[in-house]
């Protein structure tokens, strides 16, 4: 099973459980995401090498920064001795094909992929170095196949999720599409919108940009009840069992923002499906 190491700068960090990455371990870093994760120091920080495993619970757009990715982690375990790249320079590649003897350097890149082997050697080390000679290795999780499949059922789905998110946030911003509000973020970082499928993904809808907009959780319920629907106009047509105070939440306004892009834009095949298969009928 492939693991990954993340290299970050404690001495820069937003928070204790915020890391920040540049955007091309974009990919990488929604593939570790749920996981446990190896945190790396690089050489010119006043404490370097492997510091600690923690689990990567949420990637999110940077936007402080278009060209980074902020990485959200829970579950910290600080090494009491950090495991030094000379340490670990026989244990091998991802691949385990040749030694690797430094694994990150002052300017790597953000992620890199590690073999299981050899994160549990380094978590081993660790371990043994811990003050006092007393330290024990996490204890690994023997899962039946069936809970292995869901669990890992469970992450792919919430990859794609956070993917697609970062995606949509990247297009539009942390606005509400449909009443252009911006609620948030109580920690600039965090927004409140949902990412909204147009057309259900119980519907076979696909996780694109081009089947989703991002709507407030009550305005998304709304969306997905077909108590409003958006014409390919960008015009908002309200159904008239529409509750009052759902059209007041949207203060007159009458046109959904779209992205600059028209790639990004919702299909407009997408809007229609909404109309008749939702709006037109009960809802979901």
């Amino acid at each position: 099973m492939q693991k990954f190491v993340v290299n970050l700068r404690p001495s820069q960090q937003i928070a204790p459980s915020i890391g920040r990455v540049h955007r091309n371990s974009r990919e990488l870093a929604h593939q570790a995401t749920g996981t446990a994760v190896l945190l790396y120091a690089p050489r010119d920080e006043s404490t370097h090498g492997y510091f600690a495993t923690a689990h990567l619970v949420e990637v999110l757009a940077d936007p402080s920064s278009a060209n980074h990715l902020l990485l959200v982690f829970d579950r910290i375990e600080l090494f009491d001795v950090p495991v030094s790249p000379d340490a670990v320079s026989t244990l091998g590649n991802a691949d385990n094909k040749e030694p690797e003897p430094d694994p990150f350097y002052t300017y790597a890149r953000g992620i890199r992929p590690i073999a299981q082997c050899q994160f549990d050697q380094i978590v081993e080390l660790a371990a043994e170095r811990s003050i006092g000679g007393m330290g024990e290795p996490p204890s690994k999780a023997n899962l039946a196949p069936p809970e292995q499949e869901r669990q890992r059922g469970t992450r792919e789905t919430y990859i794609r999720s956070q993917r697609l998110r970062v995606d949509a946030l990247d297009h539009y911003g942390p606005i509400c599409a449909a009443t252009r509000l911006r609620l948030g973020p109580l920690t600039w970082w965090r927004h409140e919108v949902d990412i909204c499928h147009i057309v259900p993904v119980s519907f076979g809808g696909e996780d694109k940009v081009s089947n989703v907009m991002p709507l407030l959780r009550s305005v998304h319920w709304a969306f997905d009840n077909g108590l409003f629907m958006v014409r390919p106009s960008r015009e908002i047509v309200f159904r008239a069992d529409a509750p009052a105070d759902l059209v007041w939440m949207f203060r007159g306004n009458r046109q959904a923002y779209f992205p600059t892009s028209p790639l990004a834009w919702p299909k407009t095949e997408h809007l229609e499906f909404h109309f008749s298969e939702i709006f037109s009928k009960v809802g979901l």
